[in-house]
């Protein structure tokens, strides 16, 4: 694609074949299983197999006059454990379901032949033309081909650390490339215009989507399970066979009294033998259904289930109960500390002001010293390139977004800003030059502490500075 096109960006009939080519900008989505599927599925697991067989051979001892409590105890069991680890696994799809949903309604400005318009998120195609700016969230991959950003590329490797991103000849669309701006990051500083490359699961976003929703080996939890409805079965067998001859060798060799003539006549004897047979088998076999532990299953249902719901209320999402039985059978765990063990966003710790004193919040600074409260809002809000929305703060680098929530609450000073020194990293600071004559500078201290004269005392007063 030549420059030109670039910058004219694309027609609707380009669109629409490109749409045709590439596909739309939307990720697949494995289809969901229903309720009924899901509980079909559940009914595979190693030891509800076990109790399944459990329970038709005491369905077969029922018949013949058995206990039916057993029966029902066991189809109790079967069912609700079953049902109850089905219904995590569909609550947690249907969390995921309506935090996609929200993603989906993202727009973003792209430039084609009939000017700049502000489209959703999923009708990018490759070949548009996407302008970014602060607070933008990316909607697809592709190449900064003009202006400057810093992208917040957590999503894609955790780091919560700004990217700078410029136009270059490299055309590589991984998060280390220089020019390469991906779905799902977002832009914190800076203006530029990008031109999209891949969409919908050729993104690497997509990509790593389409990791996620494929089915995965079993978790540790099953494998023991499927391992000891292995032993259960093979020593259950065992005894079963071991139980019902030692009775077989009861009623022919040791009621004979050891008699030879005495068991030649009990084996000739079809009925008795069969009976014989039957009455060992059933002794057996309600050995092998004894051994079986059917409160199990139903047990490790409700500790996952009750175990996402805590999970749910501390705003950790699992999607499947697999995760928690994975998580539990874990020695190491190796993570990124930021962004995974914290929550990668900065926020104003202390205050300390020129007088020497230091203030643990905005709150405190503001009961106990109101006249440099108003002066640190004026800075935090007129000196920042993040914004107050109604949906929250947006744009602006870090450490913007952090000095605006601090001063979230404050009220709009009445000056207003005249003209404007963006941050820049070379200079370490930025500034704004207010209509009522006044600048004020935000910086590095070791540039801004040396110009100095004057600071405030925690009552508004003026004092001079400490050289």
């Amino acid at each position: 694609m030549n420059n030109e096109k670039k910058h004219t960006g694309l027609d609707e009939n380009e669109v629409f074949k490109s749409r045709e080519r590439y596909g739309a900008n939307v990720m697949t989505k494995k289809r969901k299983k229903g309720f009924i599927a899901r509980w079909w599925s559940n009914l595979g697991d190693p030891v509800i197999r076990i109790l399944l067989i459990a329970l038709a051979v005491n369905i077969l001892f029922t018949l013949r006059g058995g206990d039916y409590l057993e029966c029902i105890g066991i189809a109790v069991s079967v069912l609700l454990a079953t049902f109850i680890s089905t219904l995590s696994e569909q609550g947690s799809e249907m969390a995921f379901e309506k935090l996609s949903a929200v993603a989906d309604r993202e727009y973003c400005r792209v430039r084609r032949r009939g000017g700049i318009q502000q489209i959703k998120s999923a009708d990018v195609v490759v070949g548009d033309v996407v302008l970014l700016a602060p607070g933008d969230k990316i909607p697809a991959d592709g190449l900064l081909f003009s202006g400057e950003i810093h992208v917040d590329q957590s999503a894609m490797t955790g780091e919560s650390r700004e990217v700078k991103k410029t136009a270059s000849n490299d055309d590589r669309l991984t998060p280390d490339a220089p020019s390469s701006v991906l779905r799902g990051c977002a832009v914190m500083s800076g203006e530029g215009e990008a031109v999209i490359c891949a969409v919908g699961d050729k993104t690497a976003l997509g990509e790593i989507s389409g990791e996620v929703q494929a089915e995965t080996r079993e978790s540790p939890l099953k494998v023991r399970l499927r391992k000891l409805a292995r032993q259960i079965s093979v020593l259950g067998y065992m005894i079963a066979a071991l139980i019902a001859l030692v009775s077989l060798a009861d009623s022919i060799v040791f009621d004979s009294g050891f008699r030879t003539d005495i068991m030649l006549l009990k084996l000739r004897d079809w009925h008795f033998l069969i009976e014989t047979l039957l009455h060992s088998l059933t002794l057996g076999l309600t050995v092998l259904v004894v051994a079986v532990p059917e409160g199990l299953p139903m047990m490790i249902a409700v500790v996952l289930s009750a175990n996402i719901r805590k999970m749910v209320r501390d705003n950790v999402l699992v999607r499947r109960p697999v995760g928690i039985e994975a998580a539990g059978s874990m020695n190491i765990l190796f993570t990124d500390k930021t962004g995974t063990l914290t929550e990668g966003v900065l926020s104003v710790g202390e205050i300390y002001t020129g007088g020497g004193e230091c203030y643990d919040s905005p709150d405190v600074l503001r009961r106990r010293a109101g006249a440099v409260y108003e002066h640190f809002c004026e800075g935090s809000i007129l000196n920042n390139s993040a914004e107050r929305t109604p949906s929250g703060i947006s744009g602006g680098n870090a450490t913007d977004r952090a000095l605006m929530a601090a001063v979230e609450k404050a009220r709009m000073p009445n000056c207003r800003v005249a003209q404007k020194v963006p941050f820049d990293s070379a200079k370490k600071y930025s500034a704004v030059g207010l209509n009522d004559g006044r600048v004020l500078i935000k910086g590095a201290p070791e540039l801004i502490l040396p110009y100095i004269r004057y600071v405030l005392r925690q009552d508004g007063s003026e004092t001079a500075a400490d050289p």
